[in-house]
């Protein structure tokens, strides 16, 4: 064969071969032995947590340790709100010398941290103790000093207002309302009671309170002392205690119940066994944490409380572990009996992996021990309505597995 005709086979043998493999770039690919299915296995299922591993704790938050205290008139309970003040001293230090003063006036200011704006009317009576209220202090005491004499003034509320610094200032001879009674070494006691034209119930900062609402007594007094300049002065005193005292005792416990919240505050924990073929192998696209009322949840209406769900870092108990973060948080009002739903998608998914976390959830309600609201949820220990986790997930594709 001549080298013109050799060089003409072997080039449309080579043709040949390259048609025969040539991209097809008009069509789509065709491989299925390589490439995965265009669609996942998505399942869904429905966890009960662990028979009697859900336990509501009571005795955290006390009260008036938490953000707000409480003052209202329900038909449910009575609170009232007390707060003492650090001691007044009977001189001021000016130039380095104690010199004596005379008041001029003298300001309350109270944090409002939430109320019912649908209660039109509000007003908060501010009555002066003629004691020093403490952690010893009880409700009757405080409502025998509730009579017209220890009344100092009242605070009217906008209706549009639902948080904000509320201020009273007395001056002239109103000042004489708000002496302070020998022995107390300068302290001023107080107790807070809401008035409207339907009950109602609001909250106050308590010594703990951020965005400056804690309560405050600032005295704006004249120095017995000959230069000017230096006679205005101000005695500004915080809260150093505040709490609530309550008509109503405390609910007994119900060890077939979670009860949430209160003061002192009840936490709880729940538990859940996650199937293997979740905790080692799947996806957890989607995580939903149910909890079924045992009855319309108390509250104040129209003041919601947040349920914040999170996870542990070791389960012990009552005294198990919590990061700040992640978490969940959904909230709950007052007269509701619906399902309670938190996504708690991201907690779920610390319960897989290498360094997995126990499939535990730890509930606080927010604010701890300043709020109206006292959710109480079913057990697995009740009849019906345990909680549950309603979980979407995953499985691995077939080149995924191990």
């Amino acid at each position: 064969m001549s080298g013109r005709p050799l060089r003409l086979v072997i080039g449309l043998a080579a043709a040949a071969l390259l048609g025969g493999c040539q991209e097809k770039l008009t069509t789509p690919a065709d491989c299925p032995a390589l490439c995965p299915s265009s669609q996942t296995t998505a399942r869904d299922t429905v966890l009960e947590a662990a028979f009697a591993g859900d336990t509501s704790f009571p005795g955290y938050t006390a009260r008036g340790a938490g953000s707000s205290v409480l003052a209202s008139r329900l038909p449910t309970d009575e609170e009232r709100a007390i707060i003492t003040f650090l001691g007044r001293d009977s001189t001021v230090i000016v130039k380095d010398t104690a010199r004596a003063y005379s008041v001029d006036s003298v300001t309350l200011n109270l944090g409002l941290t939430g109320r019912d704006t649908a209660v039109k009317a509000l007003r908060l009576l501010v009555y002066n103790l003629p004691f020093v209220a403490d952690s010893t202090t009880s409700f009757a005491t405080v409502d025998a000093a509730l009579v017209p004499g220890n009344l100092i003034d009242s605070i009217a509320v906008v209706d549009t207002v639902r948080a904000g610094l509320l201020r009273l200032t007395l001056a002239g001879p109103a000042l004489a309302r708000i002496a302070l009674p020998a022995g107390n070494a300068g302290r001023l006691s107080i107790a807070v009671v809401p008035n409207a034209a339907a009950p109602t119930g609001v909250r106050l900062g308590s010594t703990s309170a951020t965005g400056g609402l804690t309560p405050t007594f600032t005295t704006y007094a004249h120095a017995a002392i000959a230069d000017t300049a230096l006679q205005r002065q101000q005695i500004l005193r915080g809260g150093v205690f505040t709490s609530f005292v309550s008509a109503a005792p405390p609910p007994a416990p119900d060890i077939s119940l979670l009860a949430l919240g209160g003061a002192p505050s009840s936490r709880v924990l729940i538990r859940f066994a996650l199937p293997p073929v979740i905790r080692d192998t799947a996806r957890i696209v989607r995580a939903t944490l149910e909890l079924i009322p045992s009855g319309p949840i108390a509250g104040l209406p129209n003041d919601p409380a947040v349920v914040n769900v999170l996870p542990v870092l070791a389960d012990l108990g009552q005294k198990s572990p919590t990061p700040t973060s992640p978490s969940a948080a959904v909230s709950v009002r007052a007269g509701s009996t619906d399902t309670v739903r938190v996504d708690v998608v991201r907690l779920a998914a610390l319960w897989q992996g290498s360094f997995r976390r126990p499939s535990v959830l730890y509930l606080t309600l927010l604010p701890e021990a300043g709020s109206f609201s006292r959710p109480v949820f079913y057990s697995t220990r009740s009849a019906t309505g345990h909680p549950r986790l309603r979980i979407t997930y995953q499985l691995p594709y077939p080149f995924e597995k191990p």
